[in-house]
Formats: structure tokens, sequence, C-alpha cells
């Protein structure tokens, strides 16, 4: 896709180009006057305007001095305004009409901008081809040129790039076609194809200002060093249902077209060598130790899942291979060698994160915890916990339930039970047997001997900055005066419970997104929602809008649709794949991409992509940052909230390692 400048480039170009004469046909003064305002409103920007003064020149004058020009700013005027099919119209229309214009070129560049903004790349190129072979204008020339050339490297496929290379003429423009044509033949391991490509275009255009780069490419490719890397994926090539192929396929297709990217711009050449683990832990340890054994294989990529890394993690540590797993998230993954690399956050960083965030970003300093009763809920559970103590906060009271549960009353009114407890004044009970010593510490403190004896007599309790003054728990506390609170049985939901700052919702399924929040709400917590990535459904939370505005929740993945750099992926790798990449393609893509990125920059054995990846921090893939802590565990998550319909990052956290 074309980048901001470029765009604002073009933009400032077609607004001031505007068609400065043509051929007399029938002079009219009107059509003039009309025709200058027009011009004048596009000067000025307002492109409603000078189109409404276009087209009544074409309307009511459509044989006037001004009739063909009318067309063509009419168009531009269309282009600005984003109605790209009735510009190309237009210029169509005044192409047909004007074969012998002095301002084709103008033309055919102000169709190949509306081509390439209504996505039609192949068309749009082919008008920007016209453009550097009917023109010597040079404003016209330096713009054409990027266009043809970033068109083709983003958005075309070696067969469309051929396509216009066979109708091109001028020598320039069939060498840059030629040039960007190598360039995936190279990408697609065809270097022979590119050989014989340029090799007669070199011959017989030396001086030509491409011909430099063609000589580049061709003498940078046959001095690259060449290495293996290895991919082991539940790919379940054996298998007819497309269901289970889903996550192994895209994970591959996000790798190899990592792995074709670096090949056009990288000094080291990387072939890819990937296996079938079928999902089996036994299978992917196969796998791992076949790719291990052979030498020329420097760093594997997968397995998938925690199971399969947990079985095979061993065998890449004996042999001193580094392995990435994309998405395996089991704690103590990267534990088993100190060659594992765990790509996507562990559960303990995943409920850390939470925490961090909400005391250090958010300020806030008591929770509240519902969670499912299974492993993970236990271990994000403890996990929240622990780093909330560590940071100085208070998880008031913790409760659980099975998945599946609908019917959440008894959690929740426990829940509020502990907060109402959590702020009642404590108080000190005299019904219970008091040692001699315990009044004598009383009494140290200026409590009078008839107010305790009264207080025994009566086996009374009596709130502890009563007896001991405004610092009276602290004073307790220090004497080891044992205190205790009682909330009265009856409680009304009418009554918001405000004094837990957080509540800490790690869902079992994204189906209980509308279960928890609901209910959350009517039993009347006014609080900060905090959840898990199993949060992240738009779906789900927009069903239930109603409760679950504002949460704010951690997750591996986040794409911005809007993000210039995703979009130029996107559009890329949709014009060569004819696919759209999803999760899964950008965890195998960004995987990928990392260690490519490790390669490029000098790691070419076992040893050094390892001491390489350990060092890795801040790496910014597409779907999130990876960030290796001292576990070799990527420690950065996104924070998303869910507001106003709409899920927003609101930033990343990387969670420092425990010390």
């Amino acid at each position: 896709m074309l980048n901001s400048a470029l765009i604002l480039l073009v933009s400032l170009f077609l607004c001031l180009q505007p068609v400065r004469a043509q051929e007399l046909v029938r002079y009219s003064s009107e059509a003039e006057n009309i025709f200058l305002e027009g011009l004048q409103r596009f000067k000025s920007n307002d492109f409603a305007g000078s189109n409404e003064d276009f087209t009544k020149v074409l309307t009511q004058y459509p044989s006037s001095q001004r009739t063909s020009a009318a067309y063509l700013m009419a168009a531009k005027s269309l282009f600005h305004l984003h109605r790209y099919d009735e510009s190309i119209q237009l210029v169509q229309t005044f192409l047909g009409a004007n074969s012998q214009s002095r301002y084709l070129a103008d033309a055919h560049f102000t169709l190949g901008m509306d081509f390439y903004l209504s996505r039609r790349y192949e068309s749009a190129a082919g008008e920007f081809v016209k453009v550097l072979e009917s023109t010597k204008e040079k404003d016209l020339l330096d713009k054409a040129g990027p266009l043809l050339e970033s068109t083709c490297t983003e958005n075309l496929n070696a067969d469309a790039i051929n396509r216009l290379y066979r109708v091109a003429v001028a020598p320039q423009v069939k060498f840059l076609l030629a040039l960007k044509l190598s360039e995936n033949y190279i990408a697609a391991g065809n270097p022979d194809q590119a050989r014989a490509l340029l090799a007669p275009l070199l011959k017989q255009y030396p001086t030509l200002i491409y011909a430099a780069r063609a000589e580049e490419l061709l003498r940078i490719f046959e001095k690259k060093p060449t290495v293996k890397i290895g991919a082991v994926l539940p790919l379940f090539l054996a298998s007819k249902d497309p269901s289970v192929k889903e996550i192994g396929d895209e994970m591959l297709q996000g790798i190899e077209y990592a792995i074709e990217e670096s090949r056009a711009a990288s000094s080291v050449w990387v072939d890819l060598k990937y296996l079938d683990s079928e999902g089996d832990p036994a299978k992917a340890t196969d796998a791992v130790r076949t790719l291990s054994r052979d030498r020329e294989v420097v760093a594997i990529i997968g397995p998938v899942y925690s199971g399969e890394v947990s079985a095979s993690a061993k065998i890449a540590n004996e042999s001193r291979v580094p392995l990435i797993t994309p998405t395996a998230n089991a704690n103590g993954l990267a534990s088993l060698g100190s060659y594992t690399f765990q790509a996507n956050p562990d559960y303990d960083l995943r409920g850390r994160a939470a925490a961090d965030y909400a005391m250090q970003r958010l300020g806030l300093r008591t929770f509240a915890i519902l969670a499912p009763s299974d492993s993970y809920g236990k271990l994000m559970t403890e996990s929240f916990v622990s780093e909330v103590g560590r940071l100085g906060g208070k998880v008031i009271a913790t409760e659980w339930y099975l998945r599946g549960t609908t019917d959440l009353q008894e959690q929740f009114m426990s829940l509020r039970k502990a907060a109402r407890t959590e702020v009642a004044e404590p108080l000190i009970s005299f019904a219970r047997k008091v040692a001699p010593s315990e009044l004598k510490r009383f009494s140290s403190v200026g409590v009078p001997r008839r107010l305790l004896d009264s207080l025994l007599t009566h086996k009374a309790k009596i709130k502890v900055n009563a007896i001991l003054g405004s610092d009276g728990k602290r004073i307790a506390d220090s004497l080891g005066i044992p205190t205790l609170k009682e909330v009265s049985e009856s409680d009304t939901l009418e009554n918001a419970i405000t004094t837990i700052n957080g509540f800490y919702l790690p869902i079992a399924s994204q189906d209980e997104i509308g279960i928890l929040s609901s209910q959350l709400a009517y039993h009347n917590f006014k609080t900060q929602v905090l959840g898990t990535g199993d949060w992240y459904n738009p779906v789900e939370l927009d069903a239930g809008r109603r409760y679950t505005n504002g949460v704010i929740f951690e997750s591996d993945t986040y794409v911005d649709s809007t993000d210039s750099t995703y979009l130029r992926f996107f559009d890329s790798f949709y014009q060569k794949t004819n696919m759209r990449p999803t999760k899964n393609t950008l965890f195998g893509y960004d995987t990928a991409k990392l260690l490519l990125s490790v390669i490029s920059n000098g790691a070419l054995s076992r040893e050094g992509i390892a001491d390489s990846l350990r060092a890795v921090k801040n790496f910014r893939g597409l779907h999130s940052l990876i960030s290796f802590n001292e576990r070799r565990v990527n420690s950065a998550l996104n924070i998303l909230q869910y507001r106003a319909g709409e899920v927003k990052k609101l930033g990343d956290i990387v969670v420092g390692d425990k010390r």
C-alpha cells in the first residue's frame, strides 16, 4: 500500500495540475467563466463545488472550448471526493474523445490513482506504465515511477508483473518491470529465471538507471550464504477434514511469506523444511529429532501446542538447536531447556500483567476475584494474587465456579459480604477468655481497669477505636491483642459495593462474558472489571454492552486495521496468496520475522541464534511485541479496553522479571 508521504505528494500533485489549455471548438464566454470558477474552487480544495462547475460546463456547453478540460478536471474533483468509479468513467470518456491531447499523461496518471485507491492494482500499474511511456514532464515522471515500483513490490504477483512487462515498450520501463519480476523469481527460489531475464537487458542497456540495481541484485544473490530453518506444525496432511488443518496451514502461510520477503531483502538465503506433528506430542518429538539431526537446520519454529513442546523440548536442548514455539503458553515450558523460547506469554505472565496494569497504570489497590476452578483459573488467579501482594495491594476475597455454571449468586453474595466486612470497623471481644497478661497490655496504654472489668462482666464487644483511640487497630496489633470484624447477615442489593477497586474475572470461555458481566452488574458492584484474553470477542462484548462497557483485558494479539504497516502487509499478503491473514498467520509470520531478523544480523549458527534470541527486547510484530525475559518467555502483552462498541488498545505492557 502507498505510504502516507507518497499519498500526500500525489494528492498535492493532482491539486496543482489543472488542465491549462485545449484545442478550440466553439468559444463560449459563459463556459469560460464557469470553468475558471471551477478552477478557483479546485485550488481552494472545494472539490464538491468544483465538480458542480465542471459538470455544468459538460452538460450546458458540450461543444465549448473548455469541454475536454472539464472532463479531466471533473474527474480530478471526483478523485478527491473519493468517488473513484465516477472519476474513472469520466477519465475514460476524456481519453476516448481526446486521443491527441497534450494532457493524455495527466489523464492516465489520474486514472492510475483512481484504480489504485479502488485496489485495482494491476490496472493502476498499467496506467502508470502509460504515463512513463507518454510524457517527458518531470513532475509526472517523478510520481509515476515510484508509484509503479511500489505497486509491483507490495501489491502484484509475478504473473501480473509479467503481463505488464510483455506490453511495455520503453526500455527504462521494461527494465524496471524486469527488476521487480526478478525479485519475485528470486523470492520464490528461481534465481535462474531472474538471471535469464536480466542478463539480456544488462547487455543491451548497461547505462540505464536500473542496470546498477539489477547487477547488485544478481551479485548479492550469488554471494548469499544459505541457512535452513525447520518448522513443526499440526498440518494433518493425511486428513481430509479441512477444519483440523486450519491452524497449521495458516501458520505455515505466515512463515513462508516472511521467508519470501526476506529473500528479496536479506543478505542471507533461508530455506524452510517443515514436518507434520498432527498435534501429537510423540510425532512432534520425532519431528524435532529429525530436524535436529540435520546439521543445516539452525533453528526450529514450533511445535504449536504446550503438550508437544513439553514432550520435545529436551530433544532440542540436547542438540542445542533453538526451538521457538509461537503459541504454547503453559507455565514452565521454556525452563525445560536453555534452547527453548516461548514467543507467547505464559499463564504466569498474563496474570501478573493484569495486576501490574491495574495497580501501576490505573492506581487500583483492592481487588476481588471470581475464577473458574480448573487448572487454568487457578494458575491465572495465583499469579494475579502474587503480583498484587508484591506491589502492596490486597485481594479481599476469591471465589470459584465450575465451568458451565450459570447461577453465580452464592459466589457474588459471598464477595459482597467480604467487601462489607473489609470496611467494617474492627472489634475487640471480651466474650472470650482474656489472660491477665493481656489485661496488663491494655492498662499499659491507658485503658481504665474499671472499663476492662465492665467489658469482661458483660462479655461485650467494643470497637477498637472506642477503647484504644483513633489509631486503635495499629495499637492492638502491636500489643498482640486479637481483633475481629462482624457484618450483618442481611444485605440488600440496593447498596452498591464501591470499596473493591478492581474485579478480576479470568473467564473459562468466551461464552461466559455475558453471564458473568450481567450478574456482576446485578449484584451491584461498582468497580473496574479486569479480564483475560478470552474477553477479546467483539460479538459477545457487543451483545452484553450494557454490562461490558469499560472492561479492560490483556491479550496476546491485537491488530489495528487502520495501521499503515498492517495494511501494507494485508494488501501484499492477499495479492500473493488470495487469502486473508488470520491470527494464526500473524503468529507464524511474526515468529519467523523475529528469527529471520536475527539471522540477517549475522547469527548463522545454532549457538549464535540462541544467544541473539536471549537478548531480544521489544521486537515489534504485527500481533504484539516480543520481548524475552530471563526465562526466555515473551513478557509483552497488549492491554485492551471495550468501550462504546469498540475494542481499543490502551498500550503495551512488558512484565518485569521476578527478582
